[in-house]
């Protein structure tokens, strides 16, 4: 009866005042009042969140998903990110005996980049957010490598239990197909667009000209979307598992699924692909299988139809392919090649800024008034739009996002993450559980694949580093830890010492 009255006592007044602001704000409901029932829902949502926020925080890192009622958007994941390391500090705060899983391995670069960041920010500025009223921008970017690594620690922090691991992997991957919602808004009525508030539309790469996708669909979220589901088949079942006996409709699935991500345009999105294919194919120890020979089979039909009839694909699907010798279409490889002289041009003009920006890097802050004076000018200007893209920090390279923003000591120290984390994957690999082979094989193969991207090919420091953030912290959940080979003690056995022998006494034959 006291806990029921102690409920009431607290919950009845809430309710008044909920009642109250709902009544006087129905027809116009200013900011502070949808806030402050924001608050309240998720004050009576903490006893579920203190059980269920690592489950949440899984299932939101790969969506798009934002939180419209927040100041600037934030996707779902940042804000679950730092909303589960509160609870985690909170849990071992409340049970000192409560144990943690996380890595040391992989702890201390993560801290070490995120003193490096914070003091960048610092130097150069401070956290400019526009959405607090700041006329500086680039905060949000700030925010995203911290959530980054508060995600880490949090996700790591716990094991997830032996009876959900598929259950937690499906979130983990399909949360992705939220992104299909980025390109949907064609095929959604006009009075349901209210639901473009929590899923971003436009996914186009920051500064890119607009005359590199004239006449071309580019479809980022749809890519993006049938990526995550295939990489979802193959953590579940395994290549193996897809080409065993009547089970050859998962390959089939596979590939359908991958070539309709061709539509997207991305001709990085298709080498990221391949390239994990062909890891996990490694990884799994397939090299010497008989499936090879049937793999390799297919590989040549799909290469002959793409040789012979390349100009009768979609456009979309030869600017995705048009870096291979093939004859596509005039259109579409000189939209491809357009994108690269672009990029090129804009990696030519910071060699300046490398120099410059060696030791102590650039960060992110910027005028936010200059920008969208820029941005103007933009419009019209292909140079213009690469002198944008260099401004806002997108130089469309991996190690250039790093050096410029943080510089020599934030290059070494993203570094020494990455070989930790891939050495932390490389070991849940080889002395993981067997029943996680498949998954453990393609988390390493897509970390791996995504690092030769990062580095050679195409990448973003603040927006990749939650993708590698992200497989090494489901790996460390997933696994309980990073697992290190168990040596079985040796068993010496001592050899028998002889024991000597004593002559009986001999009795006299009289007796």
């Amino acid at each position: 009866m006291l806990r029921s009255f102690m409920t009431l006592a607290v919950a009845l007044p809430m309710a008044i005042v909920i009642g109250y602001m709902l009544a006087t704000g129905a027809s116009n409901p200013d900011y502070v009042t949808v806030l402050t029932l924001v608050l309240v829902v998720f004050v009576l949502m903490i006893p579920y969140l203190l059980k269920n926020h690592h489950l949440w925080l899984i299932f939101s890192w790969n969506m798009t998903t934002l939180v419209f009622i927040l100041p600037g958007r934030p996707n779902l994941w940042l804000v679950m990110a730092f909303v589960s390391l509160g609870f985690v500090i909170l849990q071992r705060a409340i049970d000192p005996n409560k144990k943690l899983t996380n890595s040391p391995s992989i702890i201390w670069p993560l801290m070490v980049l995120g003193i490096i960041v914070v003091l960048t920010a610092i130097y150069r500025g401070g956290f400019g957010l526009r959405s607090m009223g700041s006329d500086a921008v680039g905060g949000r970017r700030y925010l995203m490598i911290l959530g980054a690594i508060a995600g880490y620690i949090a996700m790591s922090g716990r094991q997830i239990p032996k009876d959900k691991v598929w259950l937690y992997v499906g979130l983990f991957f399909l949360g992705g197909l939220t992104n299909l919602m980025a390109d949907a808004l064609p095929f959604i009525p006009q009075s349901m667009w209210f639901i473009f508030w929590m899923f971003p539309v436009d996914k186009n790469p920051f500064g890119a000209p607009e005359a590199m996708t004239e006449g071309i669909g580019r479809y980022y979220g749809l890519t993006v979307g049938c990526l995550c589901f295939c990489y979802y088949l193959m953590a579940r079942y395994g290549i193996r598992g897809m080409l065993e006996g009547r089970k050859i409709w998962r390959f089939g699935l596979l590939m359908l699924v991958g070539a309709v991500s061709l539509f997207g345009g991305f001709r990085s999105f298709f080498i990221l692909a391949t390239f994990t294919f062909l890891f996990h194919f490694y990884f799994e120890g397939m090299l010497r299988s008989r499936y090879t020979p049937f793999l390799i089979g297919f590989a040549i039909l799909a290469a002959t139809f793409g040789a012979v009839f390349p100009q009768q694909l979609p456009m979309s699907v030869q600017r995705a392919i048009s870096f291979l010798p093939i004859d596509v279409s005039p259109a579409a490889r000189m939209d491809a090649l357009a994108s690269t002289e672009w990029r090129e041009r804009m990696w030519k003009s910071l060699s300046p800024e490398v120099d410059e920006y060696m030791i102590i890097g650039k960060g992110y802050t910027m005028n936010g008034s200059e920008l969208d004076l820029l941005a103007k000018l933009a419009e019209n200007s292909t140079d213009k739009s690469a002198e944008l893209a260099s401004m806002a920090g997108d130089y469309h390279n991996g190690p250039l996002s790093v050096q410029i923003p943080f510089g020599m000591f934030g290059s070494a120290a993203f570094l020494w993450f990455f070989l930790a984390a891939f050495r932390g994957l490389y070991f849940n690999w080889r002395y993981g559980d067997v029943d996680l082979v498949h998954v453990n094989s393609l988390l390493l193969a897509l970390f791996f694949a995504r690092g030769v991207l990062f580095f050679v090919i195409f990448g973003g420091f603040y927006g990749d580093i939650a993708n590698f953030v992200g497989l090494i912290g489901f790996s460390v959940s997933l696994n309980g830890g990073i697992r290190t080979p168990v040596y079985e003690p040796v068993v010496v056995r001592q050899a028998a010492v002889a024991r000597p022998r004593i002559p009986m006494p001999q009795l006299p034959r009289s007796i």
